[in-house]
């Protein structure tokens, strides 16, 4: 059962319980035991409670000649040439509150900004020097992923760079008509 997902044994959850696997053993195998009962088999068995892993779907039916361009693309840098892999992330200001040993009868307190702020990062990868080039702004929009073009532009000066080619994921920013002008106006880039 442990091999499968709770789906498939009609439960609409994405992960295992001690007290779903319970209840899975009782109809299934007629087994009745408790959720303690199958925690301590689970320890006996080698398994531990731990947080899952969030994974992407992988559905694109581009997904191997986009990573054949990217890789031949690798392959066949030039020393005037360079090859960044970018994208954006949320920075949210307000802390995580998670669990923590304290006295009983207390809480600690953390402190917060005030109300939930949010800022954004947009950086890139230099696949050849392991160097990231970045930079902030107050929203995740297409202006953010210009400002980061023109740090790599900055960065990767026309004297030096005949050619910069840059991976950046499906998101709609990358695809705007103001990046789409951008890059008319920097041959030099190329982005994959």
């Amino acid at each position: 059962m442990l091999a499968r997902s709770p789906t498939a044994y009609g439960w609409c959850r994405t992960r295992w319980s001690c007290a779903t696997l319970a209840l899975s053993l009782e109809t299934r195998r007629d087994l009745q035991v408790s959720a303690e009962t199958v925690r301590r088999w689970l320890h006996q068995l080698g398994w531990h409670w731990k947080r899952t892993k969030l994974t992407a779907p992988d559905n694109d039916p581009e997904r191997a000649p986009k990573l054949a361009r990217i890789r031949l693309i690798w392959e066949s840098l030039r020393p005037r040439e360079a090859l960044l892999f970018a994208d954006e992330l949320d920075i949210p200001l307000l802390p995580k509150s998670g669990c923590q040993c304290m006295p009983q009868g207390t809480q600690v307190e953390v402190m917060t900004p005030g109300k939930n702020q949010k800022h954004y990062l947009a950086g890139a990868w230099d696949s050849h020097t392991g160097v990231v080039h970045h930079c902030c702004g107050p929203r995740k929009t297409n202006q953010l992923f210009r400002e980061l073009l023109d740090v790599l532009a900055s960065r990767y000066p026309a004297r030096s760079y005949e050619r910069i080619c840059v991976v950046v994921d499906n998101y709609k920013i990358h695809k705007a008509q103001a990046v789409e002008r951008w890059l008319a106006t920097q041959p030099r880039f190329h982005l994959l």
